[in-house]
């Protein structure tokens, strides 16, 4: 498996435009088979840091993901909505403590 964490520390003002387009990445990334996890989280101390944790099967599933074009139009437009560069952690997965189920279909 491949996981990334991304922290990104969002300008006020382009709160809702981000919003926006995560919405449409999870909706996307909830089709794609390589893609087991997709998820945004607040922060409760700043609302205006979100984090990103992404869990794919391989890297060549986070690769697919990445070179669809909803992805390379939100990467290519991502800094602009940021107050500082995005923290992006990507590595591989050394293990887990749970297994994970489709939340869609129950099916794990």
């Amino acid at each position: 498996m491949y996981a990334l964490i991304v922290e990104l520390n969002v300008q006020p003002e382009h709160m809702d435009a981000l919003r926006q387009a995560l919405d449409a990445l999870v909706a996307m990334a909830a089709g794609e088979p390589g893609t087991l996890l997709y998820a945004v989280h607040g922060c409760a101390t700043d609302p205006n840091i979100l984090r990103l944790y992404e869990l794919y099967a391989d890297e060549s599933a986070f690769r697919e993901h990445l070179g669809k074009p909803p992805t390379r139009s939100f990467v290519d437009n991502l800094n602009q909505w940021l107050s500082t560069p995005p923290c992006i952690m990507a590595s591989p997965l050394l293990c887990l403590s749970h297994q994970l189920v489709n939340v869609q279909s129950g099916i794990s």
